[in-house]
């Protein structure tokens, strides 16, 4: 009487929400088989990614609130936000429990968001973000980065020597100016017996 095999109980497998299968058991006519079962992992930096704001999102942000400040009749706050060139996110605690919004503006424009122009654009950025799904705790202005390439130094350097030669050139015509103005009012001459010389003349030989 053949010996009965002790076969092992089927293994079911759950993966990525499919119904469950079992695997085959071995036996001596059919060894055990080789399965590969593909797994997808999650991480942290793949999440943030996802949650991570697209530009496009971004600047509709930032068109939508310039509309509505305009219609709430802060029209300095549209103008300036019209000039904007880019939004950045940057993470408003080191949890990041929230975002904050950095406006991208040319560097002369930087000194024209002050408190109050800030202050007046913030809660409407935040009403519209978070229409978008996006959670803003703060917003602020910030120069654009200069587009630079490798060779920076020597168009740097040329700079520099330019507005050097600029301003000696202007502290020389201001030097000049004077001078040549004194000069012409010392070296004023009238001719002799001419009225204005006449009441000089005699009122110098009454006081003497």
């Amino acid at each position: 009487m053949p010996k009965s095999l002790n076969t092992q109980p089927a293994v079911e497998l759950v993966v990525e929400g499919k119904a469950p299968f079992a695997l085959p058991s071995a036996t001596p006519e059919s060894p055990a088989a080789e399965v590969r079962v593909p797994v997808a992992v999650t991480t942290s930096e793949s999440s943030s990614e996802a949650t991570k704001a697209s530009t496009p999102t971004l600047h509709l942000v930032l068109a939508q609130t310039a509309f509505l400040m305009h219609e709430q009749g802060h029209s300095q706050a549209a103008a300036l936000l019209a000039d904007v060139e880019d939004v950045e996110l940057v993470p408003g605690n080191r949890f990041g429990d929230w975002q904050d919004a950095i406006l991208i503006v040319p560097p002369y424009l930087v000194p024209r968001f002050t408190e109050d122009v800030t202050a007046a654009i913030q809660p409407v950025f935040e009403h519209v973000a978070g229409r978008h799904g996006l959670e803003i705790g703060g917003v602020t202005a910030a120069p654009a980065l200069p587009d630079i390439g490798d060779d920076w130094r020597q168009i740097l350097q040329e700079k520099l020597a330019k507005g050097a030669a600029s301003n000696q050139a202007s502290r020389s015509r201001a030097k000049g100016v004077t001078p040549r103005a004194q000069q012409g009012r010392l070296c004023l001459r009238l001719p002799r017996g001419s009225p204005r010389l006449r009441g000089v003349e005699e009122g110098a030989g009454g006081a003497a």
